[in-house]
């Protein structure tokens, strides 16, 4: 029987394998530029590898406004029933601090004792951070019941820093392919101007 950590490694596994390949697309087809330039910019509240995670799940829709169910719940407008099970996977950063004792076990820091607490006060032990990634839940608005009419007061054209975005994609993408820095450069360099004309 499947444990949840082996269900949650698999989760991870299986959103890297559609990142990777979502990378391999953007460097061999020079068509896929424009998708990933205009999603970039639309959703320039994510990180690249998250962007491309979208991406490579909504190949036959368009992404407009993405949030959490807690999310659109707050803001009023609920997920519809029937598109729970149709979510999208992004990564969740997780940060925790922990502690390592004299035997060097961990202990998380809401678990430690007052003795343990009694020595990192004094400096004798020392509080350590990390930042694990977890696979979450995201749903486009267009999966709640808000009407159609009122997605542009949640979507609007928030793409004043997709240039920075774009900067740190080609950085990423070199670092995760053989192509030439160059070619990269000259492929979103090309469907920049397109870009700019749709969002002036």
């Amino acid at each position: 029987m499947e444990t949840i950590k082996q269900k949650i490694e698999q989760q991870k596994k299986e959103l890297s394998d559609i990142v990777q390949e979502q990378i391999s697309l953007i460097t061999m087809k020079p068509e896929k530029i424009d998708l990933f330039l205009e999603q970039r910019a639309k959703l320039n509240k994510f990180s690249t590898r998250n962007v491309l995670a979208i991406i490579g799940q909504s190949i036959d829709k368009d992404i407009n406004y993405l949030a959490s169910s807690t999310q659109f719940k707050k803001m009023g407008i609920p997920v519809k029933k029937d598109e729970w099970k149709n979510s999208i996977k992004i990564y969740m950063p997780v940060s925790s601090s922990y502690i390592t004792d004299e035997h060097g076990k961990n202990f998380n820091i809401s678990k430690i004792t007052h003795e343990q607490e009694e020595k990192i006060k004094k400096g004798l032990l020392k509080v350590k951070h990390k930042t694990n990634y977890r696979v979450t839940s995201m749903y486009d608005i267009t999966q709640t019941i808000c009407p159609v009419k009122q997605y542009r007061k949640y979507i609007g054209k928030n793409y004043e820093n997709y240039q920075k975005e774009i900067e740190k994609t080609i950085s990423m993408i070199m670092k995760d392919s053989n192509k030439e820095f160059r070619d990269v450069v000259d492929l979103l360099n090309n469907s920049n101007d397109k870009l700019e004309q749709n969002i002036m």
